[in-house]
Order: structure tokens, then C-alpha cells, then sequence
């Protein structure tokens, strides 16, 4: 139901699938006045988590090559957000 609910002008969620692209690559396309950043369990979302989050127009995002503990991600993925949208 959240997702639904999510009025985020950019809406990622961060991926460990091979098709998500680092932010620096999705942010040409978009200047967003608010975003929001979904981060799954550890050992990822299923694929028909991603099929929601994708419905609802979230953009899979990478966090780099190393797989990140659930807590660790949501820092890294703020960092990332933090340094590609206010630098």
C-alpha cells in the first residue's frame, strides 16, 4: 500500500539486479524536487517486489559492487543521494 502512496518525484530502489544503474547515469533525466529510496532485506527483493516497485515508477539503483548489509545500504544509498543531488 505505501508504494501506491509514494508521491515522490523520484522514487529508487536500491538494486543488486544487473539491470539498475548508478544514479549519476538516471539523473540527466530528471531534475527531481523530492525523492525516496526503497531498500529490501538482506538477500534482496523477489522479483515480484521488483515488478511492484517498477508499476509504480521506481528506478532500480545500484549502490556499487559490494552487497551491503539492509542498515548499511540505507546509508550508502543516502550518501549516494545526498553527494549526486546537492554537489
Amino acid at each position: 500500500d505505501w508504494v501506491a502512496q509514494d508521491e515522490s518525484a523520484l522514487k529508487l530502489v536500491a538494486s543488486l539486479r544487473e539491470d539498475a544503474k548508478p544514479l549519476r547515469e538516471q539523473l540527466p533525466t530528471i531534475s527531481p524536487s523530492s525523492a525516496s529510496l526503497t531498500v529490501g532485506p538482506e538477500g534482496d527483493l523477489s522479483e515480484v517486489e521488483y515488478d511492484v516497485l517498477a508499476t509504480e515508477g521506481y528506478r532500480a539503483m545500484t549502490l556499487g559492487p559490494t552487497v551491503l548489509r539492509a542498515e548499511t545500504a540505507t546509508f550508502q544509498g543516502l550518501a549516494i543521494l545526498s553527494y549526486e543531488l546537492f554537489r
